[in-house]
């Protein structure tokens, strides 16, 4: 046991077990902070890569995707729609369509 070891083998000053673990009950730490590194990457990148540059390789992959290029054509979609899981339904859709029929049918209230 070490000095901020209790009589359970709890670390009373992290929140940590005697092996080091987080102890049950303890939330842990607030973790790395969102988004630090991946807003370094996209700096650099921003910097390296200029918008003629960009628009070059968008009109490229687009180029590709209208003979067939299924990698090009599913980078294209992800960029434009979204990835799949987060696209709406053709349901969700309709039921939308139909709410806002149903909200100009109704008219203004007295």
């Amino acid at each position: 046991m070490h000095a901020n070891a209790n009589a359970n083998g709890h670390d009373t000053y992290s929140g940590r077990n005697g092996d080091g673990r987080f102890a049950v009950g303890n939330p842990g730490g607030p973790g790395r902070p969102p988004w630090a590194t991946e807003k370094d990457y996209l700096v650099v990148l921003t910097e390296e890569v200029s918008l003629e540059t960009w628009r070059a390789i968008c009109r490229q992959a687009a180029d590709a995707a209208r003979v067939g290029d299924a990698k090009a054509r599913d980078w294209i979609a992800r960029y434009l729609l979204g990835p799949p899981g987060e696209l709406p339904t053709l349901w969700a859709i309709k039921m939308a369509e139909g709410a806002e029929a149903e909200q100009a049918n109704a008219g203004p209230r007295s």
